[in-house]
Order: C-alpha cells, then sequence, then structure tokens
C-alpha cells in the first residue's frame, strides 16, 4: 500500500466507526442514572443531522429516525438549536442523536 492512500483509509475507517445518527452527540453510551433527564415534548421530534445546528430545518438535515411525545431520554450537551438525547427503546437498544432542542424539556 503506497502511503499517498493510507490518510484516505483512516478518514474511511473513522467514518465507518462512528454511527451517523450520532454525529458527536454523547451521552455516556446508555443510559446512566447520575445524567440530566429530559421528556420530549412534541407528537414526534425528528433526529436531526448534528451539521444542521443552526438551521434544523434546512433540506436533508432530517433524519427518518424519531421520538414520540412523552418519550424519556437522557440529556447530553446542547449545539445551538439542537440538544443530544440518548433514548433507550423497548428493546434494550441505546439511541443517541440530536433532536430540536425546543422538542424536549427538562423532566
Amino acid at each position: 500500500m503506497t502511503t499517498s492512500r493510507l490518510p484516505a483509509l483512516v478518514l474511511i475507517a473513522s467514518l465507518l466507526a462512528t454511527p451517523a445518527l450520532a454525529e458527536n452527540c454523547r451521552t455516556d453510551g446508555g443510559p446512566y442514572p447520575d445524567l440530566p433527564k429530559g421528556q420530549v415534548t412534541v407528537a414526534k421530534a425528528h433526529f436531526i443531522r448534528g451539521s444542521c445546528a443552526d438551521d434544523p430545518g434546512a433540506a436533508g438535515c432530517k433524519l427518518k429516525a424519531y421520538l414520540l411525545q412523552d418519550d424519556l431520554v437522557a440529556l447530553g450537551p446542547r449545539n445551538g438549536k439542537l440538544q443530544c438525547v440518548g433514548y433507550l427503546g423497548r428493546g434494550g437498544g441505546y439511541t443517541e442523536g440530536w433532536i430540536p432542542a425546543a422538542a424536549v424539556q427538562p423532566y
């Protein structure tokens, strides 16, 4: 392998290792009791790309995954108009991602 291809391979490997939904949103990877909690306050809160912090409504920012009203979440950091949340699903899967900050309130 030539050294000119090495940086590209490192970049590709790092992108594959990072979940697309989270985009640097971290709530410690699990539902820990010491994290602040929040509750979704809108009927449906779609996850938003982390790169859309300044304009969550822009084209291509909304993801298919969403939370429903009254879902309880762990709160991570805030980024502009987005709130990092972690959600423990019924099947035990834990999802981290950004939702509009206006769609969640402290619980």
